[in-house]
């Protein structure tokens, strides 16, 4: 009775304490692996029919040691999860994968005769895979944080040959807390093998949600990375058929599976196992005999898991190499150095703030900062504020004294200070000089930097312009996203109905592209940013099909978008950013950036029929405007810039029939830009571009 009161109990408070849990997503991934390598299935299969008769020729040994390396991606804040979680997080595991876990008490009588002790420790590596010294945990700034999954691992990954990779994140890109892979299931041949979780869902202390179900993530997905099944087999949980499918493994029940802590469950016409940690259940206590078994024959098999081997984890040889052999002492560790500023472009007079996240050091000595162009250009605070007076790129020194010694890191450019200078608008930004970003006012910046793999100049523009802005995402896997900042423009003679327009030219790599364009302004010199636009892959393409290859637009692959600036009119430092987010998409070409009401959308008469146009065009001395009346008309031409001033007008009674005029008797003097003439009659408006080199 007592048991089944202290069961109750349990039952209340966890179901109270796991309504934010999210599932494994160990069914999603492995799906969406073998459909990228179809080969994997057949592999698992053929497994999954050996592991029985592999199983009888393993000698067990009593204890087997993991080096383990715990990579936290973070965007500072509270997704940079502390060392002390960390290691609440590695004492829960290695309870439960030693039966020191002491709910073990609260098992149902039904299986406590089978609960099982599996004799693995996980023991964060002292040594990394370079040789040098290590806590085993590494540290990454990446917004990668709040859209996990296998991108993370293309920002850090340990052998996984020798050490059990866990990344941390913020969110995952699956609604799920967390995933792993069977041996052999990873997709380039378990070259990713690993386990990517939640920081809600890992360990019990700091970010994490601290119930049962978050507290033994981890538990569960390791046991998915030493080859278990969910209790209820391949399936999804809750499903009845999953009372004819089975995790091969002789002691655990079959079941539909569990999302609660009912003691008492029969779904499969036998008491169910809800305590067991490949549930899904809010009480998680116990592996069995037979699931101890099944992971150690993954520890100890080479073959037939030879492209996922788990055996070399676990060797002397391995375990001295990383420094979680016994006889391994402990040692200080030299800092590893990693700062950067609070916002990387500020405008003169601004006070910076220095982010420190330096990590691989448990005793300090001493921080000692160098500030190029800053006041004060010294300091020895863990994250000083420092004001900068003067425009300019500067650069920022950091040592760190441990009692392993002194590290140091110089990082060039690490802060760009803006002048308080505005282009008058309306104007409008062309790119049809390949200098860019350009200079003085009319500097655009970038904070990954100019460079063939973010924001750079090249040579194909909308229309008949000479240029573009574009970047490069055809290989981009849901990478950082890619920052470009405009000059800042001076809005104070603008009148409302005012806009940022821009033209622009995308297409998608496949169905399963999506990139993001989004576009930001700011009115404080970058401290506050609001979305005005956000654009998915299937909103953003200009083209029909998909492009498998590198795209290249051709002019009816550029469209117009427009962005209301009235809330921003009067405003004397506005500033645009264009932030683009790559995975798995194609090139992104933006043109002709106007400010102010400068639409460049036309009307245009049908060239094929040569009604109305300029030939040939770009214009030269032999430039002629050609148009077709069906009837006597007078006719008014006049020709506008991108900011809307005219450069003169003619007007006239033509007779029906076709006419040529010759362009430079009519609009000359002008110089090189990009121009609009404009046809005028009684019931027709009807605008062309022309371009003067």
């Amino acid at each position: 009775m007592k048991l089944k009161i202290l069961s109750f109990f349990f039952f209340i408070l966890h179901n109270l304490f796991s309504q934010d849990i999210l599932p494994c997503g160990k069914n999603i991934m492995s799906n969406l692996a073998i459909s990228n390598e179809p080969n994997l299935k057949k592999n698992l299969d053929s497994l999954k029919n050996q592991q029985n008769s592999i199983l009888d020729k393993i000698s067990f040994k009593n204890n087997y040691i993991i080096p383990t390396v715990i990579h936290i991606i973070h965007d500072g804040g509270s997704s940079n999860i502390s060392n002390d979680q960390i290691y609440d997080a590695i004492r829960i595991i290695n309870e439960d994968f030693n039966k020191l876990n002491d709910d073990t008490i609260y098992v149902n009588e039904e299986f406590t005769n089978i609960i099982g002790d599996i004799g693995v420790e996980f023991k964060l590596a002292q040594i990394d895979e370079f040789g040098n010294c290590t806590k085993g945990i590494t540290r990454t700034f990446s917004s990668l944080t709040n859209n996990a999954y296998e991108n993370v691992k293309n920002l850090v990954k340990w052998d996984p040959s020798k050490y059990l990779n866990i990344w941390v994140a913020q969110s995952l890109a699956i609604d799920a807390g967390g995933y792993s892979y069977f041996p052999g299931s990873a997709p380039n041949n378990d070259a990713n093998a690993g386990i990517v979780i939640l920081a809600s869902q890992f360990g019990s202390i700091g970010q994490s949600y601290s119930s049962n179900s978050a507290a033994r993530s981890l538990t569960h997905e390791i046991g998915h990375y030493l080859n278990l099944e969910h209790t209820w087999g391949s399936g999804e949980q809750g499903e009845n058929s999953n009372c004819f499918d089975d995790d091969g493994i002789n002691d655990t029940p079959n079941t539909i599976g569990s999302q609660s802590c009912n003691l008492n469950q029969i779904s499969c016409n036998s008491i169910d196992n809800v305590q067991n940690y490949m549930d899904y259940s809010t009480c998680g206590y116990m592996f069995t005999q037979g699931q101890k078994n099944r992971m150690i024959l993954a520890l100890e098999s080479g073959n037939p898991w030879q492209n996922a081997p788990r055996n070399n984890l676990h060797t002397e040889e391995n375990l001295i190499a990383t420094g979680v052999h016994t006889s391994t002492e402990y040692s200080e560790c030299i800092a590893i150095i990693d700062f950067r500023p609070e916002k990387r472009i500020s405008c003169v007079g601004d006070s910076v703030k220095w982010e420190n996240y330096s990590y691989n050091f448990d005793s300090l000595l001493s921080y000692e900062w160098f500030f190029e162009g800053g006041s004060p250009n010294y300091s020895n605070e863990k994250n000083p504020n420092i004001a900068y007076f003067e425009s300019g790129e500067y650069y920022v020194s950091l040592t760190i004294t441990t009692p392993a010694g002194s590290a140091s890191r110089t990082i060039s450019n690490s802060v760009i200070i803006q002048n308080n200078s505005a282009i008058l608008s309306p104007n409008i930004i062309d790119f049809n000089s390949n200098n860019f970003p350009y200079s003085s006012s009319n500097q655009w910046l970038s904070e990954n930097n100019f460079s063939n793999s973010t924001w750079h100049w090249n040579q194909y523009g909308s229309n008949s312009s000479i240029g573009s802005i574009r970047i490069r995402s055809f290989n981009f896997e849901n990478d950082d996203p890619k920052k470009i900042y405009s000059p800042k423009f001076n809005l104070e003679n603008l009148t409302s109905p005012s806009y940022l327009y821009y033209d622009y030219a995308y297409a998608k790599k496949s169905d399963e592209s999506n990139d993001i364009l989004k576009i930001k302004v700011s009115n404080d010199c970058g401290l506050n940013w609001i979305t005005r636009l956000s654009k998915n892959t299937d909103n953003l393409t200009t083209v029909n099909n998909n492009y498998f290859f590198s795209f290249i637009p051709t002019n009816n692959n550029w469209e117009e978008e427009k962005i209301s600036l009235t809330p921003w009119i009067g405003d004397s430092l506005v500033q645009f950013l264009f932030e683009f987010s790559g995975n798995e998409g194609n090139y992104l070409y933006i043109d002709n950036v106007r400010i102010g009401n400068i639409d460049l959308s036309v009307n245009e008469f049908d060239y094929s029929e040569q009604k109305f146009r300029v030939f040939p065009n770009p214009v030269n001395k032999n430039s002629i405007i050609q148009f077709e009346l069906n009837y006597d008309s007078i006719i008014q031409f006049e020709l506008f810039n991108l900011i809307g001033n005219s450069f003169g007008k003619y007007k006239n009674l033509f007779q029906k029939g076709n006419h040529a005029l010759k362009f430079f008797d009519y609009f000359s003097p002008l110089s090189p830009s990009i121009y609009f003439l404009k046809l005028n009659s009684s019931n027709n408006i009807h605008t062309i571009k022309v371009i003067l080199n």
